[in-house]
């Protein structure tokens, strides 16, 4: 970097206007790309925080699309969670889309939680032609970001979208990290209650592998199907591992004698390790502590067989004395259990 380079960036850096109108009246160019890291006279005064440097830049006429390796200003500004930054540039043409090989700048506005730069970035346009608003709903949904959950929605944001089709709709996002209002917002917005992942799984089943009890009964409040089977021929109460969830499912409808691929009836399925940890990254609430031993009695109570056993002949007796799990073995033994043949 030349002498002249170096005092440009550094007026920028400083916010120095006076020695950024004379580098410009010198030659330097408003789109100077620096030589030592690529980086844009705009992208620098973005990063830096100097709102005086980007507007005298952008009253030189730069060009608000030039990208460094950090994106485009625009990009760079929302990353920032300056909304004064992102108005300037959109009021001197920047592409609210921001680079084409970019995370939109809307996407990175959710996942910061910055309702108001989203409201910056779709104020006056067609939202349909924003892009990113499908995945901006998806983190929205992760983070539990309800205000950002609304607002995608009023814009517009597809309740169905599978941003990421293996882990599915932003519903199926909601209910695995245990975030209610979100789940509820989405529910209320049109979302298909029991939309599957492209692996299969579903809003109820992944809230029930968490142990989301109140989530559980929302979905089943809104129709999820209690009796779906997953690709193993699991139903939702085969999963469940606390009797208040089991509760919800067979007053629902749900079939506590119902077997999987392998003869399994929810009993003989019962977890008994600790709970899960989230659907999808670390934006989940702590799931609720498990009870397999009260899941265990409440299936007892509901008219399961005690002996019934699998395509092993093995029944949960078996399992509980195997895992060292004394106290529902002997809960099992009071209601009739017995160990299967040798």
């Amino acid at each position: 970097m030349d002498a002249d380079e170096t005092a440009f960036r550094l007026a920028i850096q400083r916010g120095s206007l006076d020695e950024i109108d004379r580098g410009i009246a010198s030659g330097m160019s408003p789109d100077t790309q620096f030589h030592t890291d690529g980086e844009t006279a705009l992208s620098v005064a973005v990063a830096n925080g100097r709102f005086e440097s980007v507007k005298r830049l952008l009253d030189a006429g730069a060009d608000t699309e030039l990208a460094s390796r950090r994106g485009t200003a625009l990009e760079i500004a929302v990353s920032i969670n300056r909304v004064d930054m992102a108005r300037a540039l959109l009021e001197a043409g920047a592409d609210r889309n921001g680079a084409e090989n970019g995370t939109s700048p809307v996407v990175t506005a959710a996942i910061a939680g910055d309702h108001e730069t989203i409201r910056v970035l779709t104020t006056g346009i067609d939202p349909s032609n924003l892009r990113g608003l499908a995945e901006a709903l998806y983190f929205a949904a992760q983070r539990n970001a309800t205000e950002i959950v609304t607002l995608l929605l009023e814009l517009g944001a597809d309740p169905e979208s599978h941003h990421d089709p293996y882990k599915g709709t932003p519903l199926i996002i909601a209910a695995g990290n245990g975030h209610l209002e979100s789940a509820r917002l989405l529910l209320d917005a049109g979302a298909e209650v029991d939309a599957p992942a492209e692996q299969g799984a579903t809003a109820l089943g992944v809230a029930i592998n968490n142990n989301y009890g109140d989530i559980v009964r929302l979905l089943v409040e809104r129709g999820a199907n209690v009796n779906r089977r997953g690709p193993d021929g699991t139903t939702p109460a085969m999963r469940a591992r606390s009797p208040e969830v089991l509760r919800t499912l067979v007053e629902a409808g749900a079939d506590p004698n119902a077997r999987d691929d392998e003869g399994r009836t929810a009993l003989l399925r019962i977890p008994f390790y600790p709970g899960g940890q989230g659907y999808s990254g670390s934006r989940y609430r702590k799931p609720p502590t498990p009870n397999p031993l009260g899941a265990v009695q409440f299936l007892l109570s509901a008219g399961v067989d005690v002996n019934a056993e699998d395509q092993d002949g093995k029944t949960v007796l078996d399992r509980a004395v195997a895992e060292g799990h004394d106290e529902i073995a002997n809960a099992l033994r009071a209601a009739g259990g017995r160990d299967s043949k040798p």
